[in-house]
């Protein structure tokens, strides 16, 4: 019998469940958590190495491509301003932007896959240090909020910057310092969530695509493959379940 694909949003972290063929080279604007279910994952870093593991902790605005090799995954993404971001990338990804076999497919086996989606990381990993967690900067938090509001999505980084009293290239510093990834990148893959949100409303490429203040479905799919590796069609298309809850 063939298992769902599923794709869940909630508020600061998303998780696909399924089936996924070879991505092309690409940044996220989020930490991202791989997991082979069945198997090993192969990853490919810009540059870098080529690494095949269970499962793999990437910080945002790490070029990298993924071939699952055939095996059910777990992608899960955890938004730059969320704790459970800031603790994993406190721990893990200080001498380097990416931490291998972290957590073992093995930890799930006795687990539905329901429960998989709405899983508890830091506990599963055993970590109980969120008394201790690092900050980040509030203009740049603020900054995040903006972002993420649609009616600045047409905004210039100078009128940005200057809702939070910084210059611009401040700004920029003080972004990717904090979140690992650069204010112009996190600015896109904010659209891009308010694209995934909206369309689950329209059910329309095209209408979600000016939504999110993208100029036609061509620029939409475009900017998708940058930060995904895959078209959005595509992902959609093949989706058995599709959630979104943002309470």
């Amino acid at each position: 019998m063939k298992k769902e694909t599923s794709l869940i949003i909630r508020k600061y972290r998303s998780t696909y469940l399924g089936e996924l063929g070879t991505t092309t080279s690409h940044q996220h604007g989020a930490l991202v958590l791989l997991i082979g279910l069945s198997g090993r994952i192969r990853l490919h870093f810009q540059g870098g190495p080529s690494i095949d593991c269970y499962s793999a902790l990437i910080d945002a605005g790490v070029a990298h491509s993924l071939d699952p090799q055939g095996e059910r995954i777990a992608t899960i993404y955890s938004e730059v301003s969320s704790p459970e971001t800031l603790l994993l990338r406190s721990l893990y990804l200080q001498s380097q932007p990416y931490a291998f076999d972290v957590i073992k497919p093995s930890i799930f086996l006795h687990r539905s896959e329901q429960k998989i989606l709405n899983f508890d990381l830091i506990s599963m990993l055993g970590l109980n240090r969120l008394d201790s967690l690092p900050s980040l900067d509030s203009r740049v938090v603020r900054c995040i909020e903006l972002l993420n509001t649609p009616a600045y999505f047409s905004a210039g980084q100078i009128a940005i910057a200057e809702q939070v009293q910084l210059s611009a290239s401040r700004l920029n510093h003080l972004f990717k310092q904090g979140t690992g990834v650069s204010y112009r990148r996190y600015r896109l893959w904010s659209q891009l969530a308010f694209f995934m949100r909206n369309v689950k409303c329209t059910n329309n490429l095209t209408e979600s695509a000016l939504n999110s203040g993208f100029f036609d479905a061509s620029h939409l799919s475009n900017s998708y493959r940058k930060l995904f590796g895959i078209s959005p069609a595509g992902l959609l298309k093949g989706l058995d379940h599709f959630e979104v809850d943002l309470n």
